[in-house]
């Protein structure tokens, strides 16, 4: 079988291949050590309008040949040549015509050295790409107004090249970008830069496209989430050309996604605090009626039967079972009014009344119940205070602050503190000796259903909702903090 040199070494195939060369639409332009043109094909006539004799002999500095914005480019690829670091490379660039038109080439070029390694001959193979230039640039219009950024690197020079759009997505305006590629990968989270490096040496190795998602950080410091395609060009041999894809910043699609997520877990949060409240509304609802329900049999027992009334017995039976009626009260009251809440349909029905000394009569009816439970409660107004109020909500607010502290507070004092004046209006604090609340549950006890950390304590959670919503429909607000003795400290502050 007849091997390659000496098909080429033969003088009559020689002249056919020239003869294909002539007659081929590439340019194959030769260069002696002094890069003087030595040869010019018939394709590099039809491609840059010069005859063989007008340009051999000639450097390509004598004659307007290469694009003045390319001859950076083109410096450097020769450099590359020169010094041996490269014995054939691939670049781009654009030449000028003989009429001086612009066309955009592809060269293929290889270096022959003589043995002290010095290039002897240079040859390159131009390819005209000017027609896929121009689909390039139509495209990279589509992509600009899209917003999309399109960007190319070739290992071999490592160069890299960003559109206009794809330097606006890293904050640059068109044309600060350098070329670098250690330039990009200074704009990237060191995290996702690894990972990009890995992705990369997959995709030149196999071709193969990828889809990464990476943040990178601006250069006025602010930070933003890309998404970055690409695709690595392999010639015949599995060696890789260069790699190209877009880039797009896709922050509204990170907030979105965020948002969503959020939403999703509040959503599971509150089916979560549903089935609680279900499961707690049961219990709180059947504790009432347990006690109340032996309480009428008991009575009902003893009015059928023959024995004489014990009137005694009789009357603490009935309060047994009126205080579980009242409790049963307030947990529906509690219910309705969140029902209320949803639907907007609470209503404040203001009068003008002497607020401070109304509350403090109020709350001193809870010192028995407080004393049943260990506590001493205290209940101070400081003088009269006139107020446009519901005075009925208002003290529905105190009464669930009182019988918080009972409940998480027991044993323990318990004092109320009621004052008016102008222009700060009125303020109501309940403070008691209890565990206090820790700093991070603060917002979090004001919501329905919660009950803190003390979930033995009983309740539906609402009390604590419920009196906020009371307190800004009033206008004011309904805090909490460290009682000066320890323990917690709701305040209530209501505007005049």
């Amino acid at each position: 079988m007849t091997r390659p040199v000496d098909w080429i070494a033969s003088r009559e195939h020689l002249d056919v291949l020239l003869a294909h060369l002539q007659r081929s639409s590439v340019a194959l332009v030769e260069w002696n050590h002094e890069f003087r043109l030595i040869g010019w094909t018939a394709g590099a006539e039809r491609i840059f309008g010069w005859k063989a004799e007008e340009v051999l002999g000639k450097h390509f500095g004598d004659f307007r040949f290469v694009f003045e914005q390319d001859r950076g480019e083109v410096d450097r690829v020769t450099t590359l040549l020169l010094t041996g670091r490269e014995d054939s490379i691939v670049s781009r660039n654009r030449n000028y015509t003989r009429e001086g038109g612009v066309v955009h080439c592809e060269w293929h070029t290889t270096v022959i050295r003589d043995a002290s390694g010095k290039m002897s001959s240079m040859l390159s193979l131009a390819i005209d790409r000017t027609e896929e230039m121009l689909v390039r640039d139509r495209f990279l219009a589509a992509s600009e107004a899209g917003l999309v950024g399109i960007w190319e690197w070739e290992p071999r020079t490592g160069r890299l090249t960003w559109s206009d759009q794809c330097q606006r997505n890293f904050g640059l305006k068109p044309g600060e970008f350098d070329g670098r590629l250690e330039t990009f990968e200074g704009f990237l989270d060191p995290e996702d830069r690894s990972r990009l490096h890995e992705i990369i040496r997959h995709t030149l190795r196999t071709g193969e496209p990828y889809v990464i998602e990476h943040r990178a950080f601006w250069p006025d410091g602010s930070v933003h989430w890309h998404e970055g395609r690409g695709k690595a060009v392999l010639d015949s041999q599995g060696n890789p050309l260069w790699v190209t894809g877009t880039n797009v910043l896709i922050d509204a699609r990170k907030r979105a996604e965020s948002e969503r997520e959020t939403l999703l877990k509040r959503e599971q949060a509150a089916v979560r605090a549903r089935d609680e409240f279900f499961s707690i509304a049961s219990h709180e609802l059947k504790t009432p009626l347990t006690p109340l329900k032996l309480q009428v049999r008991l009575i009902q027992k003893m009015l059928e039967g023959a024995q004489a009334l014990d009137r005694e017995w009789l009357r603490n039976a009935i309060r047994v079972a009126s205080r579980q009626v009242d409790r049963l009260h307030h947990l529906i009251e509690g219910l309705l009014d969140v029902s209320r809440l949803d639907s907007g349909r609470l209503t404040l029905e203001r009068v003008h009344a002497d607020v401070a000394s109304e509350l403090a009569e109020f709350g001193r009816q809870f010192i028995d119940q407080a004393r049943a439970a260990g506590c001493e409660l205290t209940v101070r107004c400081e003088g009269p205070f006139g107020l446009e109020a519901d005075v009925v909500r208002l003290e529905q607010v105190l009464g669930n602050l009182i019988l918080n502290s009972i409940r998480y507070a027991p044993k323990r004092p318990i004092e109320v503190r009621i004052l008016g004046g102008k222009p700060e209006g009125l303020s109501i604090e309940v403070s008691d000796g209890g565990p206090g609340i820790a700093p991070e549950l603060r917002e979090r006890i004001f919501e329905r259903f919660e009950r803190g950390e003390m979930k033995s304590a009983g309740g539906m959670g609402l009390g604590l909702f419920i009196s906020r919503e009371i307190v800004r429909a009033h206008g004011g607000e309904i805090t909490v903090d460290d009682a000066p003795g320890g323990g917690a400290r709701f305040t209530v502050r209501i505007p005049v």
